[in-house]
């Protein structure tokens, strides 16, 4: 392995665009005033009132997602400098082990990137740079624990989850409904699936199918978790058409498709499991963003293409992702 393509691996390049729309979808469920309205309606930003509405959304998406991706690489490097000794028998093809970077390398590089993460967000104010030490916690802690602890998967899941966090607070003037932590609980679960499934790449091959049941049966949780609030708010509109209303169940098909495509064919094989489950975290938050986005279009008197573009996001994240696992792998 080159070391380029080594240190692409180590910062899990692949799921990088996960990052992005964990935080695009915090964005979207802040930018809904109350779910129990007749339609999902926009929030009023902050930003100035000569901006674009696009560049607002760009100005709130930028920033969290940026750090996010920094705090994800830095996680990413820390881990493997802690498990680098480990890696020598169970991962030699990885950089430490390998001997493509000196293990301080990745001490430093994890710290700096750590350090610029939480910096960006130094102007958005102290709930964002809260957010982002709780984070980087959690990070400490799986770190440290995850190859002794069973538990040590509860902080990995807070990692994610608190990314959502950071996209809901960098919209001015949102506040907590129901679909926040709803969500929360649904992305919390998938993550928690994933982690479980990663336990089991270690089992033999005649355990492996029964390793998979529980994490199979908690991604399923998820995805009701995540369309069920806003579908029953949805429905609760009598003036939307009834499509409109369905668009939360309709775009949990996606995940769900993709779930059974990764079960039946990675069933015998927990990392390739795991590595399907990353590349599909996009589609949990296509549950979020694309209803959200076309409700929005629908909604606006002059109805805005970018909506239309900002609701296949998730999907072309999806796609990208599964694309850089040839590259480098999520795992």
């Amino acid at each position: 392995m080159s070391r380029i393509r080594a240190l692409l691996a180590t910062a899990r390049v692949a799921n990088m665009p996960s990052v992005v729309t964990n935080v695009l979808a915090g964005v979207m469920i802040g930018m809904t005033l109350n779910l129990q309205h007749d339609h999902l309606t926009k929030a009023v930003l902050g930003y100035g009132v000569d901006l674009p509405e696009r560049l607002q959304l760009l100005s709130c998406v930028s920033i969290p997602a940026l750090s996010g991706l920094l705090l994800y690489a830095g996680g990413n490097f820390l881990n493997d400098w802690k498990d680098s000794e480990w890696d020598r028998s169970h991962r030699p093809e990885r950089a430490i082990p390998g001997g493509l970077v000196p293990r301080n390398v990745y001490l430093f590089a994890a710290i700096a990137l750590l350090c610029g993460g939480l910096g960006l967000l130094v102007p958005s104010g102290l709930p964002s740079i809260v957010a982002a030490c709780l984070i980087i916690t959690c990070i400490l802690i799986y770190t440290w624990l995850h190859k002794t602890h069973e538990g040590a998967i509860i902080p990995m899941a807070l990692c994610r989850c608190g990314l959502v966090v950071l996209g809901w607070l960098a919209v001015p003037g949102a506040f907590v409904t129901l679909y926040l932590p709803a969500y929360l609980a649904s992305f919390f679960t998938q993550i928690l699936a994933i982690s479980l499934a990663a336990k089991g790449e270690s089992a033999p091959e005649e355990y492996a199918t029964h390793a998979l049941r529980l994490p199979m049966t908690l991604a399923v949780m998820s995805l009701f978790f995540a369309c069920g609030p806003l579908l029953a708010s949805s429905l609760h509109s009598t003036l939307s058409p009834l499509w409109l209303r369905s668009l939360p169940a309709i775009a949990a098909i996606p995940a769900s498709i993709w779930l059974i495509i990764s079960y039946r064919i990675s069933r015998n094989s927990p990392r390739r499991f795991v590595g399907r489950m990353l590349a599909g975290i996009p589609l949990l938050d296509f549950i979020v963003i694309g209803p959200i986005a076309l409700i929005m279009y629908s909604d606006s008197a002059i109805p805005d293409p970018f909506l239309l573009c900002l609701a296949t996001v998730p999907l072309l994240a999806f796609a990208l992702s599964l694309a850089l696992q040839r590259l480098a792998p999520a795992t």
